[in-house]
């Protein structure tokens, strides 16, 4: 990977998204289709996409992005994903998953 310009900024994304109930039809993933979205329409450039996906009692799929924005957009950039998550899942639809999560800016 080449170094990031002055001018830009590494960042991340993790999403949890809930696995859908059993169905015949495909499934299309309308959340991940609207983080992309929004990624490319902001000139941001994505480095990684890595996928996860959990059974058990809660059964879903985890998504870690790596995407690099310029430095300028990156908080704007942050928002509007922030609220294509929170328009996507509301509270009363989607279990709240606790777990432990580090914060290297003390």
């Amino acid at each position: 990977m080449l170094p990031l310009k002055p001018d830009m900024q590494t960042k991340s994304l993790s999403v949890f998204i809930p696995a859908p109930p059993p169905r015949k039809t495909p499934y299309r993933e309308r959340v991940l289709d609207k983080i992309i979205s929004k990624l490319s329409k902001s000139s941001a450039e994505i480095i990684n996409i890595e996928m996860q996906s959990i059974s058990g009692e809660t059964q879903g799929m985890w998504i870690l992005l790596i995407y690099k924005v310029k430095k300028d957009l990156a908080e704007n950039l942050e928002t509007d994903l922030d609220k294509v998550l929170d328009s996507t899942f509301n509270d009363n639809e989607v279990e709240k998953i606790e777990g432990l999560y580090f914060d290297d800016n003390p």
